[in-house]
This record gives structure tokens, sequence and C-alpha cells, in this order.
């Protein structure tokens, strides 16, 4: 979805802590509630984003980035 320019709604753990920036690329749920997600939908819908900054941000996370970023690792002297 982010690739697509999309904010996203995302429990607060794990990856999604790394991919989401709460507020500007989606929103973070500390709860797996029926009412937390209402309240992040609210959010999303009250929020303006820049959906450019999205995608730009999702490609950072990419499956090539990913394969960029261990090939330097690997080949650092």
């Amino acid at each position: 979805a982010q690739a697509c320019g999309t904010p996203v709604i995302a429990y607060n753990a794990g990856g999604a802590r790394e991919i989401v920036e709460n507020g500007k690329t989606g929103v973070l749920i500390d709860e797996q509630t029926p009412d937390a997600v209402i309240e992040a939908v609210r959010a999303l819908e009250s929020t303006s984003y820049d959906r450019s900054y999205i995608t730009r941000r999702a490609q950072q996370f990419s499956r090539d980035n990913f394969l960029e970023q261990m090939r330097n690792l690997i080949t650092q002297p």
C-alpha cells in the first residue's frame, strides 16, 4: 500500500515500527482492538498525507534496496 502512496494502519510492534512513521506514512496502533482501529481510521481521515513521501519512504524497504544494502555490508573491507 505504501509503495502506491497509501497511508497504512499497523500494529506498533516489530518491523512496522521501522516502516511506518506515525502521522507521516500511516498510523501505528498499540492495541489490536476494534476501538483502536476505529480511532486509527479517524486519524487517517483527519490527516493530510504526502503521497509522494510515503512512496519514497516505502522504496527504502524494497527488495532491491535490501539486497543492495546486504551486498554493501558483505563487501565492506
